[in-house]
């Protein structure tokens, strides 16, 4: 078992964003996300709500 767990739906994106063919995430010490992926917004930062 990896320490990963698969969510869906677990952030909400502005209308018109979405996630699209993800290549890589990372996190940073505000516990912002990064996803960096292959569609019309290539770098997606999501915060702590």
């Amino acid at each position: 078992m990896s320490g990963y767990l698969h969510r869906v739906n677990w952030t909400k994106l502005p209308d018109g964003r979405q996630l699209t063919d993800v290549a890589s995430v990372a996190a940073d010490s505000k516990d912002q996300i990064y996803a960096l992926n292959r569609g019309a917004h290539p770098m997606v930062v999501v915060q702590r709500e």
